[in-house]
């Protein structure tokens, strides 16, 4: 089919990229108690299972050197990954297109594409709640 060679197009890591680049501009501020905004903490993004996260905090908290994670942080992962046929199209349905970068006037063709649904888990881990509800108020909208 593609001649023996390897090959990737890196869609999925695309995919998981772009899930990914929708949480990067949160950031969370914590007031003192009068209301005055002491400090504006960007919070990082990075994929990873939960577990990882749970265990890296839950080692000894009075060990010397500096943590592994920063508080808050926002992880994902992907669960899941299936085929869906509800959005199936015609398989032999063709895509042209012309190809600019060439003057000969080359013509690439594609097929319909293969519809599957990628699902993700989104963490927040926070060391207070008030942290994690201003996350949890900055994505739920």
């Amino acid at each position: 089919m593609f001649a023996n060679k390897p090959f990737y197009f890196a869609s999925i890591r695309k995919i998981v990229v772009a899930f990914g680049k929708i949480f990067t501009d949160l950031s969370i501020e914590r007031k003192d108690s009068i209301g005055v905004v002491q400090q504006e903490i960007k919070v990082p993004v990075a994929p990873g299972n939960r577990e990882k996260w749970l265990a890296l905090l839950s080692e000894d908290p009075n060990k010397s050197g500096k943590t592994m994670i920063t508080l808050p942080r926002i992880g994902f992962e992907m669960v899941g990954f299936q085929y869906d046929s509800t959005r199936k199209l015609p398989t032999l349905t063709q895509f042209r297109s012309e190809n600019k970068s060439s003057t000969l006037g080359d013509i690439s063709v594609g097929y319909t594409p293969v519809p599957y649904n990628i699902e993700f888990a989104l963490y927040v881990v926070a060391k207070t709640q008030g942290d994690a509800l201003q996350i949890v108020e900055q994505i739920r909208p």
